[in-house]
C-alpha cells in the first residue's frame, strides 16, 4: 500500500507540474499567439519572391504540357475549394496567389480588432499587444510591397 501511495503522489506531482507549466507556456489570448508567430510571417516575403517565377513556369507548362504535366494540372484544376457559401473550382493559378493576399487580410482583421479593443475593457496591455502586431505586420507588408515593386520594374 505504501508503494502504491508513493506512486500516486509522484503521478500527482507530475500532473500538477504539467498543469502549472502549461499555464505559463500557453498563450492567454490570440494576440499572444500572433506575437509569437510574427517573426515567422516573414516567410510570406520568401513566397512572394518565388511567386512570379512559379507563375511564369506555370504559364510555360500550360502552353505545351507533356502528358505527365497535363495529369498534374488536371488534378489541381479539378480541386474543389470550399468557400463560405459554396464549393467552387479554382485553377492552380488562383490557389498560388492565395498566400500573397493573406498578410493584408491579417492586417484588416487586426484593424477591426483594434477598433473593438478600444471600446472594450480589454485593458491597455491587450491594445498594446495588438498595436505591436500591427506594426510588425506593417513592416512585413512593406517588405512584400517593395519586392513586388522590384519585380514589376524588372
Amino acid at each position: 500500500n505504501k508503494h502504491a501511495k508513493s506512486l500516486l503522489i509522484e503521478h500527482f506531482k507530475e500532473e500538477i507540474g504539467t498543469v502549472i507549466l502549461s499555464y505559463f507556456l500557453t498563450p492567454k489570448s490570440y494576440a499572444e499567439v500572433f506575437l509569437k508567430i510574427l517573426p515567422s510571417m516573414r516567410i510570406y516575403l520568401d513566397y512572394v519572391k518565388g511567386y512570379e517565377k512559379s507563375r511564369s513556369l506555370l504559364a510555360v507548362i500550360r502552353s505545351k504540357p507533356t502528358l505527365h504535366e497535363q495529369k498534374f494540372l488536371s488534378k489541381f484544376d479539378c480541386l474543389g475549394y470550399l468557400s463560405a457559401n459554396a464549393t467552387q473550382t479554382l485553377h492552380l493559378d488562383s490557389i498560388l496567389v492565395m498566400p500573397v493576399s493573406r498578410l493584408p487580410r491579417y492586417k484588416l482583421l487586426l484593424n477591426e480588432q483594434i477598433k473593438v479593443a478600444r471600446h472594450l475593457d480589454g485593458g491597455p496591455d491587450n491594445l498594446e499587444q495588438l498595436n505591436k502586431i500591427h506594426s510588425g505586420l506593417s513592416v512585413h507588408a512593406e517588405e512584400i510591397n517593395e519586392e513586388v515593386r522590384k519585380m514589376n520594374a524588372a
